[in-house]
């Protein structure tokens, strides 16, 4: 599989809840534009590597078809329900969409038309049948931290780094999916 150039304008569904992929996304040399519900983190998000904000508005309204103008070269997207059904019409040809979560509930009122036409993939994660063992936590292993989640700050004082073991096949996995 040929990965694609650097630089593709890639979206992040929820950027405040994958903030470290706003970096990552960007020092692996795409456009990232962040999605969030709160225009007060614009800023901070763009201190990540956001290159371009959407407010969640304009995501989350729902449009009656399909496929609408390609915009996107990728996405990672932590929402889920009618902002992923929205994003994959705005799918350029051929991109991915790896969804991570479902903050925006489970339902996914999407057709079929994206694939089809575009041939747009959405890739899913094991969430589940990962070992607890595999997951760390500011690099120590997620199992012999009780504390685990105790200093997770949404908004940007601190963030609890939860890493996979697997964390340096990342860029290459982004790289994929952008």
């Amino acid at each position: 599989m040929d990965l694609p150039e650097a630089g593709r304008l890639g979206i992040l569904v929820g950027a405040l809840l994958i903030m470290p992929l706003v970096t990552l996304v960007h020092e692996l040399g795409h456009e990232v534009a962040a999605v969030t519900g709160r225009p007060e983190t614009g800023d901070y998000l763009k201190g990540l590597g956001a290159t371009q904000i959407v407010a969640r508005e304009e995501i989350a309204e729902t449009v009656k078809r399909p496929l609408e103008s390609e915009l996107w070269g990728g996405c990672v997207d932590a929402v889920g329900g009618a902002m992923l059904a929205r994003v994959l019409g705005q799918m350029k040809y051929g991109a991915s969409v790896a969804a991570v979560g479902l903050a925006g509930g489970a339902q996914l009122p999407a057709t079929v038309v994206p694939f089809l036409l575009r041939g747009v993939n959405l890739l899913g994660i094991d969430s589940v049948m990962q070992p607890y063992d595999n997951f760390w936590v500011n690099g120590i292993p997620a199992s012999t931290n009780p504390k685990r989640y105790d200093n997770i700050f949404i908004g940007g004082l601190e963030i609890t780094r939860i890493i996979y073991k697997g964390w340096e096949t990342i860029p290459s996995i982004i790289n994929a999916i952008f």
